[in-house]
């Protein structure tokens, strides 16, 4: 990831100061009634360019061991 590459970073900084990345929205989208808050979430999210929506969510995830 990195300016080289061409990564979206108006996209990434938009989407972390819009709170895409906190901790409330992940409990809000997997606590919604339907149950399909974070499936569609993601959907949409990486239904356009999948490239762009991993480096946006990576940081959100815990690392692997």
């Amino acid at each position: 990831m990195g300016r080289a590459r061409g990564d979206p970073w108006p996209i990434i900084q938009e989407a972390a100061k819009i709170g895409l990345y906190s901790l409330d929205f992940f409990a809000t989208q997997a606590f919604e009634e339907s149950g399909l808050g974070m499936a569609v979430t993601i959907e949409e999210l990486f239904w356009g360019t999948p490239g762009s929506a991993w480096p946006s969510w990576a940081p959100a995830w815990p690392p692997r061991r």
